[in-house]
């Protein structure tokens, strides 16, 4: 748990105190979710958040016929549905697992709301967090653009904790090229 802890303290830019991550674990649960199951649902309605504990999640949007991957969370990574969160609405991303199952702490969202007004090193924390999203998705635009070749090196370079547990299909979505196009280029450059 002291590793999960310090990965959670690391993400982003204001680095809470152990005691205020605590208080946030101990207001969940742990969630077991096997392979290629959704933790959020597109469709549907989720206000939980969620602590990726163990386990990759990927964040995926359905068009029409066709899926995109949108990114990654790994162990420490806090996620939610804003449209169930904020709005009470269903989630526009689905976020789930990869090749293997993932464990995460669910914490309801009353509870979460109700620590974001107790404590103020909490919500300040939180305000920081929706700004390392904010952060994390322009660098996602600067980085993973440019001809398929760059994207994959892009990749490669900036996400290698992934390659393990992604399928190549997973992750050709992810950079918008077919899954053998990708597999060609990433032996090419490994």
């Amino acid at each position: 748990m002291d590793e999960l802890i310090d990965l959670i303290m690391h993400e982003g830019d204001f680095h809470p105190s152990e005691e205020v991550v605590r208080q946030l674990l101990a207001l969940g649960e742990e969630v077991h979710f096997g392979p290629k199951k959704a933790v959020i649902e597109f469709g549907h309605i989720n206000r939980n958040v969620y602590i990726v504990k163990e386990g990759i999640l990927r964040g995926v949007y359905f068009e029409k016929e066709k899926e995109e991957t949108y990114g990654f969370a790994s162990p420490g990574t806090i996620l939610l549905s804003p449209h169930s969160y904020y709005m009470n609405q269903p989630a526009v991303m689905q976020f789930e697992t990869c090749k293997k199952g993932c464990t995460c702490i669910m914490v309801p969202k009353a509870k979460f709301d109700r620590l974001l007004v107790e404590s103020h090193e909490f919500a300040r924390w939180m305000f920081d967090l929706a700004m390392w999203q904010f952060y994390t998705s322009e660098k996602k635009l600067k980085y993973i653009k440019g001809d398929a070749r760059e994207r994959i090196i892009a990749v490669l370079k900036y996400r290698p904790e992934i390659l393990e547990v992604v399928s190549a299909r997973t992750l050709a979505s992810y950079i918008g090229v077919t899954e053998a196009y990708f597999c060609r280029i990433k032996k090419e450059i490994l």
